[in-house]
C-alpha cells in the first residue's frame, strides 16, 4: 500500500493539447523587416563615415577644394586595345580633343608669356606622364608647330618605345661628349615632331641632369623649335624633376 501511494500523482489531464497550425518562432516577416531596416541604417552610417574620413581625390571638384590651381582638362580613360596615341586617331576623337584642350589651356594659363619649354612629370611611376608628354607634343605638331620631345628620364626611359625609335644613342650620349647633338635627334618621327631619346642609362643620371651642358643645350634648342616637351622622372621617386624645373618655362 505504501509503494502504491508513492506512485500516485496529482496531475490530471484537463484538456488534450491542440496541434499548432504555424510555428511560434522564428517570426519570418518581422525578422525580415527588422533586418532590412537595420541593414539600411547601418549601411548609411558606414557610407557617411567612410565619406567623411576619405580624403582621396576622385573628381575635378575634389581637386579644386584642395588646391586653388587652374584646371587644364580631363583625359578619358583608355580601355585595353584602344589606341592611346592621338596621331593615329581621328582628329575629332575624344582623346584627341582632350589633349588639344589641355594644350590650349596651358597656353591660355600664361597667355602673355606662353611657355616654350614644358616639363611633364608625375608623382609616381605608371600614372601616364610619358603618354601625356607624347600626345601633347603630337597635338602641337598636328597644328603646324615644330616640336621636339626630349626624354630626360635617364633612369627608366620610355619615349623611344612609344615612338618605336632607336635608343642606342641619345641625350646621354651627347652630354657625355660621344656624339654631336644632331646625330642623336630622330627627325620627323611624325610630321613636324622630332625626338631626342634618352640614350643608354648612365651610371650617374643625377650628375647629367644637373650639368651646365644640359641647361645650355636646352637653351640652344629654343632657337630651333617652337615647342619643347621634356619627359622627366616622377617627383616622389627621385630629385631629377626638381632639378629640371629650373631650366624650363613651365611644368
Amino acid at each position: 500500500g505504501i509503494a502504491e501511494a508513492m506512485t500516485l500523482t496529482d496531475i490530471r489531464v484537463i484538456d488534450p493539447a491542440a496541434l499548432p497550425d504555424k510555428p511560434a518562432s522564428p517570426k519570418v516577416m518581422y525578422n525580415a523587416v527588422l533586418g532590412a531596416f537595420l541593414g539600411v541604417v547601418v549601411g548609411l552610417v558606414l557610407v557617411f563615415l567612410l565619406e567623411y574620413v576619405d580624403d582621396s581625390i576622385r573628381t575635378r571638384e575634389d581637386l579644386e577644394e584642395v588646391w586653388d590651381i587652374p584646371h587644364l582638362g580631363v583625359v578619358p580613360q583608355i580601355r585595353p586595345g584602344e589606341g592611346k596615341f592621338i596621331h593615329t586617331l581621328n582628329p575629332k576623337a575624344p582623346l584627341s580633343e582632350a589633349y588639344r584642350t589641355i594644350r590650349h589651356n596651358i597656353l591660355y594659363a600664361s597667355f602673355e608669356n606662353p611657355p616654350q619649354t614644358l616639363m611633364i612629370t608625375s608623382s609616381i611611376p605608371g600614372e601616364g606622364k610619358s603618354t601625356t608628354c607624347a600626345n601633347l607634343a603630337a597635338s602641337a605638331a598636328m597644328e603646324g608647330k615644330h616640336v621636339l620631345v626630349i626624354d630626360t628620364d635617364f633612369r627608366k626611359p620610355n619615349q623611344h618605345r612609344l615612338w618605336q625609335a632607336d635608343n642606342t644613342s641619345g641625350f646621354t650620349t651627347y652630354l657625355a661628349g660621344q656624339l654631336p647633338l644632331e646625330e642623336c635627334i630622330r627627325h620627323d618621327v611624325v610630321p613636324g615632331l622630332d625626338l631626342l631619346p634618352s640614350g643608354m642609362v648612365p651610371p650617374n643620371p643625377a650628375k647629367l641632369i644637373e650639368s651646365t651642358r644640359l641647361r645650355e643645350t636646352i637653351e640652344g634648342l629654343r632657337e630651333r623649335y617652337d615647342l619643347i616637351f621634356l619627359d622627366s622622372p616622377p617627383v616622389l621617386v627621385v630629385n631629377d624633376a626638381a632639378a629640371l624645373a629650373r631650366v624650363v618655362d613651365a611644368y
